[in-house]
């Protein structure tokens, strides 16, 4: 069989793996719909003084959670598979696109038409085929929690309307905070990128032209220069990733700020018009929507 023919075979697999890795998303996330509905009629159940069984919500719940189980693990195979190929397939259109260059040469795509060494074409083929499976697998579980999120605020809507509308104040101050962080979060990922490569493409010229460092004394000033160069990635390194997580810290205190804010607005309005159960059932959507709403933050 060509190996264009085994590749379209391949890709047209993986397209079949996201699909069913979405619906099995769907079924992780939309599952945890039912409790809370069950949790609602069992608060209203207490506040009524009806006498069902206790044993009848234990069994509901107990099902639930044992689909979800099964549907958890039919979905890490699939997303297993599903990542394990893109990344595969990646790297291998990497790779034959470079074998078929006149003589293998290592531009890289550059405009520039500047080659670059085997070392530093490694940091390509591991970090950038890592974000594109990322990004991918990413957009199913995007579009299940949307979906999931969407129905929770559909509830959260039939509940109390008032309340609800304060869930989408997390999002505006989550947006605004990624659209003003956008350009030094870009900053100093490039930077990261560009000295990752400078290591490992020093790297690759040393243990290409080991002979040539020996015989020529280098030894001392080409370790001096890789020493720089891993402090200049490290420096670079931790300055991405420490602004990474003070951002993932802001998105997690917005959503716990504005959560508190509607459960303070949900008390005072607890015995009115608002049951026990319908408190019950908003505080648990809450919890998702507001996560989603994060998740959402750090995926942009």
């Amino acid at each position: 069989m060509p190996i264009y023919q085994r590749l379209w075979q391949m890709i047209r697999y993986a397209q079949r793996l996201y699909w069913v890795d979405t619906l099995l998303w769907l079924g992780i996330v939309g599952l945890p719909i039912v409790p809370g509905l069950l949790i609602q009629q069992f608060f209203n159940g207490l506040t009524e003084q009806t006498h069902e069984s206790p044993w009848v919500w234990i069994a509901l719940l107990l099902a639930i959670g044992i689909a979800r189980v099964v549907v958890i693990f039919l979905g890490r195979i699939t997303k297993t598979q599903h990542r394990f190929l893109m990344s595969g397939l990646v790297r291998h259109n990497l790779l034959l696109g470079l074998l078929n260059r006149p003589g293998a040469e290592l531009t890289a795509g550059r405009a520039s038409g500047q080659k670059t060494s085997p070392g530093e074409l490694l940091s390509y083929f591991r970090d950038d085929a890592a974000q594109i499976e990322n990004t991918v697998v990413y957009t199913n579980e995007i579009l299940a929690e949307t979906v999931f999120a969407l129905v929770s605020v559909g509830l959260l809507l039939s509940v109390n309307a008032r309340m609800t509308l304060l869930v989408f104040l997390p999002l505006s101050a989550i947006s605004f905070l990624v659209h003003r962080a956008d350009h030094r979060r870009k900053r100093y990922r490039r930077n990261s990128r560009q000295a990752t490569q400078q290591v490992t493409g020093l790297i690759g010229e040393l243990f290409t032209a080991v002979q040539a460092v020996k015989v020529a004394g280098a030894e001392t000033s080409m370790l001096n220069e890789l020493e720089q160069r891993c402090d200049r990635r490290r420096q670079f390194k931790v300055r991405e990733q420490v602004f990474n997580a003070l951002l993932n810290a802001g998105f997690g205190t917005i959503v716990s700020l504005g959560t508190g804010l509607i459960l303070l607005v949900a008390a005072q309005n607890l015995g009115g018009s608002l049951t026990v159960g319908d408190f019950a059932l908003f505080v648990y959507y809450l919890s998702f929507v507001t996560y989603f709403f994060a998740f959402l933050g750090a995926f942009f």
